[in-house]
């Protein structure tokens, strides 16, 4: 199963597409592996953590 965690103080700052694309990028280049992005902006902290089995 594939599991994609999204996790953001306040999101407000990311919009919809670049949530996305955040995702697909990690989905593709780190399959089977298990990374965590974590990306700071002003006023926001967001995580990404993606787990591929």
């Amino acid at each position: 199963l594939n599991k994609l965690t999204f996790s953001a103080a306040n999101s407000t700052n990311l919009s919809t597409k670049q949530q996305i694309f955040l995702g697909n990028l990690l989905s593709d280049k780190f399959s089977r592996h298990f990374y965590e992005l974590k990306l700071s902006r002003p006023n926001v902290l967001v995580k990404f953590q993606i787990c591929l089995a």
